[in-house]
């Protein structure tokens, strides 16, 4: 079974980076030009095709509701936020509010002060309230994979910056990314629990790891580490030759004879 993203995606990451960098701060309406607005209402896309465009607007630092107004997914052509935990992202820059009662209010209120200035985060102020459609466990798992997307993104852009200031600053005569300390920390720095939250979103499983006392099956490819065992790392992280070799003789010996005491119980 093969878990990476669709070549199709791929088309569509590059199309949403090449659109992104063109456009920093896209209207709602020039994203609806694109076809990306309803996306999650459509039936010719999955979760996965919005993860691709979720972890690209955070990559390019996007501002807007977009997000939000996506995972609210509502039936009509409002711009919506969501309300999480008594506060309102964004909210003096759409229509409605979905509320964890599954009504839908009207965005008026006060926007806060706060340390992000783009997030225009404010409270609702008391006023009616209309049902709105769909479940609200389903809204918030869609919310916590989105906003773990928008953080795979941004921290993507955090790792390209840090690679290029590591390829041009330099520290004793050398550049900095020569250093094992700096380069190893550079590369480690991705995480794919955003995207293995898409998945299992997209997939309506809770998990992809099979039991232990299944055969394992090989991870996506979007999903596999930076090449580095947990050994090697190990190893790489105490500088010696000597200690490499021994661990890595300890992880072939692993890897054959299975995983220690649960291995000698079967």
């Amino acid at each position: 079974m093969d878990f990476s993203f669709s070549p199709e995606q791929d088309d569509l990451r590059r199309e949403a980076r090449a659109f992104l960098e063109a456009n920093p701060a896209p209207t709602m309406d020039q994203l609806a030009e694109l076809g990306w607005v309803g996306i999650l209402k459509s039936d010719d896309f999955s979760f996965l095709d919005a993860a691709v465009l979720f972890e690209e607007l955070g990559r390019a630092l996007y501002e807007g509701p977009y997000v939000l107004n996506e995972v609210a997914a509502q039936p009509d052509e409002d711009v919506w936020s969501i309300e999480i935990d008594g506060f309102v992202p964004q909210l003096d820059a759409v229509d409605r509010v979905l509320r964890p009662d599954m009504t839908g209010a009207t965005a008026t209120g006060e926007v806060l002060t706060t340390v992000d200035e783009t997030l225009g985060l404010g409270r609702l102020s008391p006023n009616g309230a209309d049902p709105a459609t769909g479940d609200w466990a389903d809204v918030r798992r869609r919310l916590l994979a989105a906003l773990a997307l928008e953080a795979v993104g941004i921290g993507t852009k955090a790792l390209e910056l840090a690679a290029e200031y590591a390829k041009e600053r330099e520290q004793f005569g050398k550049k900095i990314g020569s250093y094992q300390a700096v380069s190893h920390s550079i590369v480690d720095a991705r995480s794919p629990t955003g995207r293995r939250g898409a998945w299992r979103r997209a997939t309506s499983r809770p998990s992809w790891r099979p039991s232990r006392r299944r055969r394992r099956r090989p991870r996506p490819r979007w999903l596999r580490a930076s090449g580095r065992s947990r050994c090697t790392a190990a190893s790489a992280s105490r500088g010696s030759t000597r200690s490499t070799a021994t661990t890595s003789a300890r992880c072939g010996s692993r890897a054959r004879s299975g995983t220690g005491a649960s291995s000698a119980r079967r």
